[in-house]
């Protein structure tokens, strides 16, 4: 077994997704930025075997940096650099998987490439809303830079209820992307 496949679990045979494809959904995490409070919910939802409509889902996390509180089983390490995880994710990610990322230019590729999208806020990046998102994204980062608006905002500040429109939006997600997986192809 080559160095590449022992450090990439999709590379190894029993993991294969290419016999596997049709029948299972990946849910593909941005790790490097997502927020502490979030992992424990989605590293439940990877212990947790469930079944859709004969679709398994899957959680990967992805990350250039080691998240100790990530079971090796679920996490996947990339080279450090800028986008590293950004990549793996856009290189991995098949039509119909649902990916969880803070960075709207990956949210807006994988978009195109038919991958469900949504932040850990919950919400829901679509054709129709991408655009706006990328256009306030780059409008505040402008602003930050010239020093017009404070920098971003760091911590947790996140309630009870938004833990819940997370989750509520990641179930409604895996159900539009389970049905589209299984229906008949075209």
């Amino acid at each position: 077994m080559s160095a590449a496949s022992q450090k990439d679990p999709l590379n190894s045979s029993s993991n294969s997704r290419a016999n596997e494809s049709d029948f299972t959904l990946t849910i593909w995490v941005d790790a490097d930025s997502l927020p502490k409070d979030i992992r424990p919910m989605l590293i439940r939802r990877a212990k947790t075997k469930r079944n859709y409509d004969g679709i398994s889902i899957l959680v990967r996390f992805v990350a250039s940096r080691n998240l100790p509180e990530i079971p090796r089983d679920y996490l996947i390490l990339v080279e450090p650099g800028d986008g590293a995880a950004d990549f793996y994710i856009e290189a991995h990610a098949e039509q119909n998987d649902i990916a969880i990322t803070r960075d709207i230019p990956l949210a807006e590729r994988l978009l195109a490439h038919s991958v469900h999208t949504m932040n850990d806020r919950g919400d829901i990046f679509t054709f129709e809303n991408i655009g706006e998102r990328r256009s306030l994204r780059d409008a505040l980062a402008y602003m930050r830079d010239s020093g017009i608006a404070p920098p971003s905002p760091k911590g947790n500040l996140r309630k009870p209820s938004y833990m819940k429109r997370f989750a509520d939006a990641l179930e409604k997600l895996i159900v539009q992307a389970v049905r589209q997986k299984a229906a008949p192809k075209k």
